[in-house]
């Protein structure tokens, strides 16, 4: 049966380093979002509408209605 050995001391180099990835990723995140309320409050001051779909419902658009890339 093999044994797994755990690093201590200086070895946390690691763990830094993906915690300090974790937060400029949710930083990222957070940027992400407010762009995105932004234009949300941008089309609505424009007078832009947001319908509301029950979840049963489609937007009835078809393959065909779609770009092609």
């Amino acid at each position: 049966m093999a044994t797994r050995s755990r690093q201590t001391g200086s070895g946390g180099g690691n763990k830094k380093q993906a915690y300090q990835g974790a937060l400029e990723a949710l930083t990222s995140h957070d940027r992400m979002r407010d762009k995105l309320a932004s234009d949300v409050e941008a089309f609505l001051a424009k007078g832009g509408q947001i319908t509301h779909l029950e979840p049963h419902m489609r937007s009835g658009l078809t393959d065909s209605d779609q770009d092609s890339y």
